[in-house]
């Protein structure tokens, strides 16, 4: 009866199958002034950030509702899902995505809707997961959508969600 259980930890681990260094990246509009990381290749230079966001180059912080990544593969590469790291840190305004599209020429070739990004959830680091057809693409279009209005649960309830990236990954 002395002994309790501890807080459970996970870990999500994921093997990069390709190295996007060499990627061209750009994004609009360009995140937070506060949190603007080493910029575009922050997301394409293979380091995690950790959950102490603050004072970190590991990740790129947007106040924004929509956010639009381009990159383009040379040569292509053959991809079947897209994979997006992010932070969830409610208790710093912090949320998780609430929609990802994937598009080549316009075209959306992938979708995610997250139906738990209003929902109360602890402090983590997440990747998710857009699959798209298998094939070579040599140029991906990504849109991050956060959550528009904080719900009436939060303290910032009403107000724009913040949301953290830190890398994208191509399998």
């Amino acid at each position: 009866p002395e002994y309790k259980t501890s807080d459970t930890i996970s870990l999500e681990v994921y093997k990069i199958k390709h190295s996007l260094n060499q990627s061209q990246i750009s994004i609009s509009p360009r995140a937070n002034h506060s949190y603007l990381g080493k910029g575009a290749t922050t997301l394409i230079n293979s380091t995690k950030g950790s959950l102490s966001f603050r004072n970190s180059d590991e990740w790129l912080g947007f106040d924004q509702a929509k956010v639009t990544i381009d990159i383009g593969f040379d040569p292509p590469i053959t991809i079947d899902k897209v994979l997006i790291s992010s932070l969830i840190d409610q208790d710093a305004w912090i949320f998780p995505l609430a929609h990802i599209k994937v598009k080549e020429q316009s075209k959306e070739v992938g979708t995610f809707i997250n139906k738990d990004a209003n929902s109360s959830i602890a402090t983590q680091l997440k990747t998710f997961v857009v699959s798209i057809p298998n094939k070579n693409y040599s140029q991906l279009t990504i849109e991050l959508a956060s959550v528009k209005n904080i719900p009436d649960w939060h303290p910032g309830k009403g107000t724009q969600a913040w949301f953290f990236i830190d890398q994208i990954l191509v399998e």
